[in-house]
């Protein structure tokens, strides 16, 4: 409960909502964002009670159950009240900010996603046709970063496979979709759509007009190879212009763990606060799929699928403990100004058979001091000083 009397007391509380609310009106996926969430419509009034007034839905799972459950999650959803971003029935309106107006003054809430299935973004409205419902995409491209020695092989294959023999200008060459580029330092480099990035980026500005405080959420799992805890740089960099077009802060999620906090402009950029709630153990009914993917027969139950995931350590929640540590960011501005951010420790019950298995609590003792130290570390390569007191972390 002191966790939530913290969510009512801020002046605006915002989410994201990566859980779809529908009763099955759609059919599930061929491809999930992961598996096939479900939640009971009537918890969104749980939301509410919390204190949360605006929710981010684009993330890689709201087309687990297709375009009708997109839509039925899009109407539940907004008759629950919450005013929500990042998904609409064509693309214009999944980009659009989304507006409530506050006791300190009109909000704007824009919500994008770099993560998600292939078919789920948004398409553009015509008069001609209707555009596609969606999320609000910013799509990430691959390239792969070799030295003359990996182009040379990179030009044998598409000699070999494709036929072609021709280098494109600017030194890259593409086989079987696949980008090469020729670099002093190899590796796996993300690069961040131009006309995604374009749009939403006219979107902030857009919103910045229109209100007084301007919130962005993105939804991205994209690392530094090999670092979770590390947005990948396109992400970082885009971040930094979303700031520079006039967003208020940054609200990042996607990744399942902590991420450092920036402080770019005056304004906070948060790269990943962790899990809030992780009850994906609790879905009661799963698609024939992942029964068959599972291994198992059509006598089988979701308690079974749940076990042959912990049996095979798919279940990541189990397997990794970071997975249970998050935060809870409290930003304060004084005119206009941000004067601090208050970070309290949150852990998420993880005891087998708990039937509060993944809800959040109020981080106290070791939990607290280990939550705390690791953000502090992840922050720090961002040039962000947190200071420890009483159990809280403050950025001044």
């Amino acid at each position: 409960m002191r966790l939530v009397e913290h969510i009512r007391s801020a002046d605006v509380a915002v989410g994201n909502l990566e859980m779809l609310f529908h009763d099955f009106e759609g059919y599930p996926a061929a491809v999930s964002g992961g598996t096939h969430l479900r939640g009971e419509p009537a918890l969104l009034e749980d939301l509410k009670w919390a204190g949360f007034r605006l929710v981010s839905l684009a993330n890689n799972h709201v087309g687990d159950y297709g375009i009708a459950g997109m839509l039925a999650h899009l109407a539940h959803v907004g008759a629950s009240g919450l005013v929500h971003a990042g998904l609409g029935r064509h693309l214009g309106a999944a980009r659009a900010p989304a507006l409530w107006d506050s006791a300190v003054g009109r909000v704007a809430l824009i919500s994008c996603t770099a993560s998600f299935p292939a078919g789920t973004q948004a398409g553009p409205d015509r008069a001609d046709v209707r555009g596609r419902p969606g999320v609000n995409p910013l799509r990430l491209r691959t390239v792969y970063h070799v030295d003359d020695a990996g182009m040379a092989a990179a030009r044998a294959l598409k000699v070999q496979f494709e036929g072609g023999d021709e280098e494109p200008g600017g030194g890259e060459i593409v086989v079987a979709g696949k980008r090469f580029r020729r670099s002093e330092e190899p590796g796996l480099v993300k690069e961040a759509d131009a006309r995604d990035c374009a749009e939403i980026l006219a979107s902030v500005r857009a919103a910045r007009g229109a209100a007084d405080w301007v919130v962005f959420a993105m939804h991205a799992h994209a690392s530094e190879r090999g670092h979770r805890h590390r947005p990948a740089e396109c992400l970082r960099c885009f971040s930094r212009d979303v700031i520079d077009a006039g967003a208020d802060m940054v609200v990042g999620h996607g990744p399942h763990v902590l991420r450092g906090i920036e402080i770019h402009r005056g304004r906070p950029i948060f790269h990943s606060l962790g899990n809030f709630f992780y009850q994906v153990e609790g879905v009661d009914r799963f698609p024939g799929e992942v029964y068959e993917d599972a291994g198992l027969g059509p006598e089988a139950t979701p308690e079974d699928v749940r076990a042959r995931w912990r049996e095979s350590g798919r279940s990541r929640f189990a397997s990794d403990p970071r997975w249970a540590d998050s935060v809870l960011a409290m930003p304060e501005f004084q005119r206009g100004t941000l004067d601090r951010i208050v970070l309290l420790p949150v852990l998420l019950e993880r005891a087998e058979g708990s039937r509060w298995r993944g809800a959040p609590r109020l981080a106290t003792g070791a939990d607290a001091a280990r939550i705390l130290g690791r953000l502090v570390e992840l922050s720090a390569a961002f040039g962000t000083e947190i200071r420890v007191l009483g159990g809280q972390g403050i950025v001044v």
